[in-house]
């Protein structure tokens, strides 16, 4: 059974396949603190990756998403992501 947490983050993904950006961003944004930062399951580093889509290819803010993206780089120690 997925995690709170893990439900929220596929809301969030459901909400941006939708196109309804702002309630994507509204949901990544309250869920983002709740995330433990180097989780196992890199979830945080998704919900960032997510953000800076939201932003880029959503919400059409590429500085925004920039700083999303190079928050990722910053934290990601594997080159998944």
């Amino acid at each position: 059974m997925p995690s709170p947490e893990e439900q929220t983050y596929s809301a969030v993904e459901r909400a941006y396949g939708q196109g309804d950006f702002a309630r994507a961003l509204e949901l990544a944004l309250a869920l983002q603190p709740e995330l433990q930062a180097g989780r196992p399951d890199l979830l945080d580093q998704r919900l960032q990756l997510l953000i800076g889509h939201i932003h880029l290819y959503g919400l059409a803010k590429p500085r925004e998403a920039e700083a999303a993206y190079q928050a990722v780089l910053k934290h990601c120690s594997t080159p998944n992501y």
